[in-house]
Parts: C-alpha cells; structure tokens; sequence
C-alpha cells in the first residue's frame, strides 16, 4: 500500500464528522512535469497538485472529471471512447502519481473541438454548456450521498482545469451546494489553484483562492415556462416523449414545491414534495437517451462524434430541485401538524429571518383563533369569521401574503390536542396556481435561444 493510499485510507477513519470531498477538472497531463508543490507547510514532488492535496487534506472522498476528448486510442461507439479514457487516467494515477484511482472517482463529460487520435481527426459535435448539464448531475449523485447532518466540506482544485470546464464545475458545483444548505448549514467550498508551470521552475505553490460558507439557494425561475411542461432534452430525435420532458400536471406540482422552498410555504412544502425516486429515475432516463444519441460515425476518413440531443434548462432545475428533495429529510404528506410546520420552517429557512418571522406570525395567529376548533375539518375562514375577523376571497396576493396559509383554501381540526392542517381538496388548484404565480418568469426575451447557455 503506497504513502497516498495509507493517507487516504486513514482519513477515511478520522474523528471528522463532516464529511470532505476533493474534487477537481483535468486536462490531458501529456505535457506535466514533476515539480516541488508546497501547500501549507508540506513540500511534495508530483506530477500533479492532486497529491500533495490530498495528503494535506485528508479527503474522504476523490472525484476527478475529464474530458472525452482527451481519448488516446481508436474506438467503436461513445461507450468505447469512455472506457479508453478512464483506462488512461487510472493507468496515469497508478504509474504517475503512485495512486490507485477507482472507476467511481472519474467523470468522463463531454467536450466540444477537433483532436487528433493515432494520425485521425475526430471532430466532438454539440453545445459546450453540454459539460455543465452533465456534470451537475454527475456531481449532484455523489454529493447528495455523503453529506451528513454536521456538514459538507468541497475542496475545488482548478490547478489543471482547462479552457471552459473550471467556469462551470466551479458553477455545478454551488448550484447543487447551494440547494443542499437548506438542510445543512455548514457546507463549505474552498477552492484552491497552483502557480502557473512554465517549465524553468521547481518549486510551485498551491493558493487557496476562495473560501466561501454555502448559503441556501435556489432560482425561483418557473419550470416548463411556455408550454407548462419541464423538458429535459431537445434535439433532432422523435424517441421517447415521456422520457424527455415531464407532462403538464407534474410540472405544476414541482413548480409548487419550488415555490414553497423560494417563497417560504411550509404547508405546500409537505403537499407538494415530490417522490424522490421518481424525480431521479426521470433524470436517469433522459441522461440514458441524451447518451445513446451520440454517434460515432466516419466522414470521408474524419471521425465525427456528434451529440443528436442536448440537455434543456429545465434538466439542470430539476437535478437541483432532486437535491432539495434528498436533503431535505421530510416526505410528502396532505395533513400536517401546526407545530411540525414551526419546528421545520425554523431549520430549512435558517437564514431566512422575513421568511421565518412571516411564517412564525401566521402560525401563532392561527393558534390564537383556533381555541375551539374540533375535531372536524373546517376552513381557516370559518375559524377567522367567528372570531370576529373579516376575511376576503381567495386571491394569490393573500396566499404568498400569508406564507402559503390562506384562510379560504386551509383547513383546520384538533387532533391528539395538537393542530393539524390540509388544504380543502377542492381548491388544490387554486394553491397550485397561487404557487406558480409567486414564481419567476423571464419572458419572452430568452424564447428562442436555442439553449446555448444555462441561465438561472
């Protein structure tokens, strides 16, 4: 077991309840160099600032993303070129780096130029964002497993990251943190970077370039905007409608569970929460059809590996909206207890003092008014009229005005001695429709922009 190893197996067994991950974007390490790397008082020779990060930080866990295009041998299909890459950067760990880099550690994404492999151009077709869409979800899968309730510690190395890819692993990497700090306050990303290599130098020292404690954090932008349905891909293939998109009714529940994180309304928090499962297989099943729509083809002597389908905005809402849901440490339920809706709007909304003390204050002036309620349902406006308050109609004003409580569409009755709430089956609807409204859209101004970069 060499040096590395022992390191990184001993960090595995440390007394750190937050768990710490180190991941970073490679080039193709051809042209490094062995050299000196000094980092906060370790000196470590290597070919890479991997090494000595790791035996200074003692990660529990190592996720290295590469490109497809850094393929060095000939191949049949995609599936084939990802094997070979993966191939070539374990082989390069384990001969270069005295390291043992295991199948789960490496993310092959896709790239976008023309390259050369063995004296053949092989030209990489599609969207360059198309790496952003693919790794968010590539990330999302293994952070969302290793995060634990004390926190989550990210180390982001840009040290050998090229062209578009540390922008956004750098992007990937906080929209899916900050979706997770919600239910986690102490998640933090620290990012790091070594001195440039010019090659007449012997010593390069590593600079942490930011540290930054993860706030929560989600786009309230509405999903499936202009026709009411989330799609995940697009492209120039008929397969698989269902698997593509998610149809009208689904997309209005996840819009009402967004809006119920953005917008602070614990009630429809619960009503709305999605099935994780199904939400992940959804996700799983486009990223198999966007996968087996790449073709590798030769055209008169040049290989083109062409991307039939590209990933949609929405795809990157949902994964996001997946992470939340994993994190999130509750389920789906109609009828909820007043005090359980207090106890986790104060723990999701931690940094949110408005959205909490709105909350807090509708909640308390429920308790107050519902001295006698039964053990029947009743609406909150029957409890509120013989009270002696006057409540108006229904609008979705008063729902968001109201943190998602209003009067005429909440319903009330005692249970065990303690408060419990639903909706009125009957105006579902009408708060589905009040959450979509308090949502974000951005008009008509990005229609049509053939998706070439994510937005928010």
């Amino acid at each position: 077991m060499t040096s590395i190893v022992k390191n990184l197996y001993t960090s595995r067994h440390n007394t750190y309840s937050v768990q710490r991950v180190l991941v970073a974007p490679w080039g193709l390490p051809k042209a490094w160099r062995r050299v000196l790397y000094k980092f906060n008082g370790l000196e470590k020779e290597s070919k890479s600032s991997l090494v000595p990060l790791i035996e200074k930080l003692k990660p529990d866990k190592i996720i290295v993303t590469v490109l497809d295009t850094s393929v060095q041998e000939k191949f049949n299909n995609y599936e084939h070129l990802c094997e070979n890459v993966k191939k070539y950067y374990k082989e390069f760990c384990k001969n270069e780096l005295d390291y043992e880099m295991n199948e789960e550690s490496i993310i092959v994404a896709p790239g976008v130029g023309t390259f050369k492999v063995k004296g053949q151009k092989v030209r990489f077709e599609g969207q360059a964002t198309d790496f952003y869409y693919f790794l968010i979800f590539e990330l999302a899968k293994r952070l969302v497993n290793v995060v634990e309730q004390d926190g989550l510690t990210v180390y982001l190395d840009l040290t050998h990251g090229m062209n578009f890819m540390s922008t956004l692993m750098y992007r990937a990497l906080y929209d899916i943190l900050g979706a997770m700090a919600y239910a986690h306050k102490n998640i933090t990303l620290n990012v790091y970077n070594a001195e440039p290599y010019t090659g007449d130098v012997d010593k390069l020292c590593i600079h942490q370039i930011e540290f930054r404690r993860i706030l929560p954090r989600l786009s309230s932008r509405i999903l499936g905007e202009y026709d009411g349905k989330a799609w995940l891909l697009k492209g120039y293939s008929s397969e698989g409608g269902e698997t593509m998109r998610f149809k009208k009714e689904e997309t209005a529940e996840l819009n009402a569970f967004l809006s119920a994180i953005v917008n602070g309304f614990p009630l429809a928090l619960y009503t709305f929460f999605p099935q994780k499962e199904e939400v992940r297989k959804r996700l799983e099943d486009a990223y198999e059809c966007w996968r087996r729509h790449i073709e590798c083809r030769d055209e008169n002597g040049e290989i083109h590996v062409r991307r039939g389908l590209r990933f949609e905005e929405d795809f990157m809402r949902c994964v996001r909206l997946w992470v939340a849901a994993e994190t999130f440490g509750i389920g789906r339920k109609e009828e909820v207890y007043l005090d359980e809706l207090q106890k986790q709007s104060e723990r999701l909304f931690w940094r949110e003092g408005a959205k909490r003390g709105l909350i807090s204050r509708t909640l308390e002036e429920i308790k107050e008014r519902a001295e006698n309620v039964g053990e029947e349902w009743e609406s909150l406006r029957e409890v509120f009229s013989r009270s002696g308050k006057r409540v108006g109609n229904f609008s979705p004003s008063n729902f968001l005005a109201h943190a998602g409580l209003e009067y005429n569409v909440t319903e009330i009755r005692t249970e065990q001695d303690r408060l419990k709430l639903r909706y009125s089956q009957g105006m579902r609807n009408d708060v589905v429709k009040a959450c979509c409204s308090a949502l974000l859209r951005l008009g008509s101004e990005t229609r049509g922009s053939d998706n070439k970069y994510p937005t928010i």
